[in-house]
């Protein structure tokens, strides 16, 4: 067969998974923007010593003085308006918390409050939603994610992989006996492979 009709075939599995990938994607967002709105403010952890952690605050950030935080910029937004020293009241999942905000160390003038980032937005369905949209949502994500590394794996030029098949034929144009050197590229990138999914198993931390 002509190079390009090979080319076309080894391709066709893996532009098959990148479509898929694309429509599950496309599937997510549409979801996403139509049927989520933010509802509070996660963080990392807390820092040892800070005014979280004497207060024992837990649970996702809801609002701080009565004010609705739904978002890391109305998070960073309310904070500005705040001073250290000054007494606040937050509304979380767990419950509500008081206490006193302290001094950040690289600006005494601006409020610490003591939350570790990363800080993210959290979102859930907006309501009156139907709850079928979150499963949809994650099993597009899934979708998304599976298909999009399968189309990567089986690019890669290892034989027997449809990457290995299109790394030989073209290599084949390029010099008569391709073989040493298509056995040494799915040797590297088959080894490359084996470390990135297995690699933190096998070397001690």
């Amino acid at each position: 067969a002509k190079l390009l009709t090979k080319l076309s075939i080894y391709g066709a599995g893996s532009l098959v998974n990148l479509v898929v990938a694309a429509l599950a994607l496309l599937l997510s967002y549409v979801i996403f923007t139509h049927f989520y709105e933010p509802f509070g403010i996660s963080y990392a952890g807390i820092l040892n010593g800070s005014p979280a952690a004497k207060a024992n605050l837990s649970g996702i950030i809801r609002s701080i003085n009565e004010n609705p935080v739904q978002s890391v910029e109305e998070l960073r937004r309310v904070l500005l308006n705040l001073s250290p020293g000054e007494e606040v009241k937050i509304a979380t999942t767990k419950g509500n918390f008081t206490l006193r905000l302290g001094a950040r160390s690289d600006n005494r003038s601006r409020a610490f409050l003591g939350i570790a980032c990363p800080c993210k937005t959290v979102y859930k369905l907006k309501s009156g939603s139907p709850s079928i949209l979150k499963w949809l949502h994650f099993l597009s994500l899934w979708i998304f994610f599976i298909n999009m590394g399968v189309a990567m794996v089986n690019m890669l030029p290892i034989k027997p992989l449809d990457g290995g098949l299109i790394a030989e034929s073209l290599l084949e144009k390029l010099m008569r006996k391709p073989y040493h050197v298509m056995n040494a590229l799915s040797l590297f990138f088959a080894t490359l492979l084996f470390f990135n999914l297995f690699g933190s198993y096998l070397i001690p931390s």
